[in-house]
């Protein structure tokens, strides 16, 4: 069997913006823990479970 790959590629310029070069940007390690898997079916991609992620 033939193997076909499609690439596609566009500029993005600054993803954090000019001043994250100059400045730096403020990041931090959380806490947060991911649900249990019994608590929900944490791999259905239900929108109640995409709210986890807003903890």
């Amino acid at each position: 069997n033939p193997v076909e790959i499609y690439i596609a590629c566009w500029e993005w310029g600054k993803y954090l913006g000019d001043e994250a070069l100059a400045d730096g940007v403020d990041v931090c390690i959380s806490s947060w823990t991911r649900i249990a898997p019994n608590t929900l079916p944490a791999l259905a991609k239900a929108g109640a479970n995409y709210m986890n992620s807003q903890l």
